[in-house]
């Protein structure tokens, strides 16, 4: 089912991209 292996790797890529937007976020909170 390629669809389903699609879905699921956009899935992956967007928790790893709102996961790395969270650390961004606090790294700059704590530069300030």
């Amino acid at each position: 089912m390629p669809t389903y292996h699609s879905i699921n790797n956009k899935i992956k890529l967007i928790k790893r991209v709102s996961y790395g937007y969270r650390n961004v976020k606090r790294f700059n909170f704590l530069k300030i």
